[in-house]
């Protein structure tokens, strides 16, 4: 009898047992066969732009301090931002310079087209080598990724456009492997341009003239494309260039040909889109590249409009400087002649350049003009009256005089502008810039003041197709 009873128990544990495997698969049967959760739209906010004096903006890179980096392939310059907007620094004298990164450390790796080379540096712009067999490495090094997390953490990643190949350098920047090839089939490129990781180690690459978005493992395997290409690159892709992505799990890929960026989720699902073509506040023209900072604000490089436009994504912070309006008389220059014709009746000292600053939102006995400078160049006092509506445009300024000849070497020849920046009694930040034209010296009379300078649009814009 005993026997019995515990056959029947062990018969009933064994029932109880199957039935909870029975019902375990079940579950996991049904959570596999629910399909994901739809990436929801972000809240686009429209905050500002940059303009630096840029000729051809190319890429945009943000590092864990929240400074933004923007190179320029054609001034073969980098500017460098804080995340409160103040210009910091300036890296001159680069080749083409393209894609651009910065890893945890602080790292700066930079895509020179010039060389096809990525050339690194610390973070005080002191070079530290480059990746691979240096010069001649990339026939053009594009656009750059190093993931932070996931298992290619640290690891370098490099569009080589012209070769339609992705390159993977270890941190120490010697070459681990490389995939892709030219052609149409999956897992080939024809220009590939943007990359992006997200946290498994998926590698979304942007294969610009196939009008897709491809998609690898970590070690370099065809997983899946979305997109297509129509006869007039129509499709849900046309054109793209850069890519990033956000913690929510959206792409977000800079569609150069129809002057967009166009929001998806990990499997190409569209999901909304941030701006419209134009010229406007908040509107780009061949968009590039772009960017997501630690303050969830999206940087978009777009060369067509030569400036950086700002947008807020759902909830964001806005750290920011105090924007100043910044007037200079004269605006425009020879370089070997201090000679200018005054306008308006406005008497100007030939030796000196008059600034007018007006910071939104303070009033003029707040500045501090000794903190004030023009390109580095420190402002002066004006002899004689110093805070008055100078121009007539009904808001007071505090008026000031900088070095002429100390502010024209900061400038190029011809288009450039002027970086002003200072402070106010209570120790906020400000800053304000004001383009300029400084004409090549060696010939002709004074320049007149506002004389036109023409718009030379006729620029290359490097990183787009072949």
């Amino acid at each position: 009898m005993q026997m019995h009873s515990r056959c029947a128990r062990m018969l009933l544990v064994g029932f109880a047992l199957s039935l909870s495997s029975i019902v375990q698969s079940f579950l996991c049967a049904a959570n596999a066969a629910l399909p994901a959760l739809p990436a929801s739209a972000p809240i686009v906010t429209p905050l500002r732009s940059y303009r630096d004096g840029y000729v051809a903006p190319s890429a945009i890179a943000t590092d864990s301090a929240g400074r933004v980096y923007i190179t320029d392939s054609a001034l073969g310059k980098i500017f460098v931002r804080d995340e409160f907007g103040r210009l910091v620094s300036v890296k001159s004298g680069l080749s083409r310079p393209l894609g651009i990164a910065v890893d945890a450390a602080g790292r700066i790796f930079v895509g020179e087209a010039g060389t096809g080379s990525v050339s690194v540096f610390l973070p005080d712009w002191s070079p530290l080598g480059k990746l691979g067999q240096g010069a001649g490495e990339f026939q053009m090094p594009n656009h750059l990724a190093i993931p932070t997390s996931g298992p290619l953490a640290g690891m370098v990643l490099v569009s080589d456009s012209r070769a339609d190949l992705i390159k993977i350098y270890s941190p120490g920047g010697s070459l681990i492997r490389q995939f892709g090839g030219s052609g149409t089939a999956v897992g080939l490129f024809n220009f590939p341009s943007g990359i992006f990781v997200n946290a498994d180690g998926e590698i979304f690459v942007a294969d610009q003239n196939n009008n897709r978005i491809q998609v690898f493992s970590p070690v370099g395997g065809f997983l899946r494309s979305f997109g297509r290409s129509t006869l007039m690159g129509l499709g849900p892709f046309s054109r793209t260039q850069g890519l990033t992505g956000d913690s929510s799990g959206r792409i977000f890929v800079a569609d150069a040909f129809q002057g967009t960026v166009k929001v998806i989720d990990g499997q190409g699902n569209a999901v909304s889109t941030v701006a419209r073509f134009g010229e406007g506040p908040g509107e780009l023209r061949t968009p590039t590249s772009l960017t997501i900072d630690r303050n969830n604000r999206l940087f978009v490089v777009s060369p067509g409009n030569t400036r950086v436009e700002i947008f807020g994504l759902d909830a964001f912070s806005d750290p920011k400087g105090l924007p100043a309006v910044i007037k200079l008389l004269p605006s425009t220059f020879e370089r070997n002649s201090i000679g200018v014709v005054p306008a308006g009746g406005f008497s100007i000292n030939p030796n000196v350049v008059v600034g007018l600053v007006r910071v939104v939102g303070a009033a003029p006995e707040m500045i501090l003009l000794e903190s004030i400078t023009a390109n580095g160049v420190p402002a002066r006092h004006f002899k004689g009256i110093e805070i008055s509506d100078f121009d007539g445009d009904g808001n007071a300024e505090l008026r000031m005089t900088f070095d002429r000849r100390r502010l024209v070497a900061t400038l190029p020849d011809g288009k450039g502008v002027v970086l002003v920046k200072g402070s106010l009694a209570d120790g906020q930040s400000f800053e304000g810039s004001v383009a300029v034209y400084v004409a090549p010296g060696g010939g002709g009379g004074p320049v007149p003041v506002g004389a036109s300078v023409g718009s030379g649009s006729g620029q290359e814009l490097e990183g787009g197709s072949r």
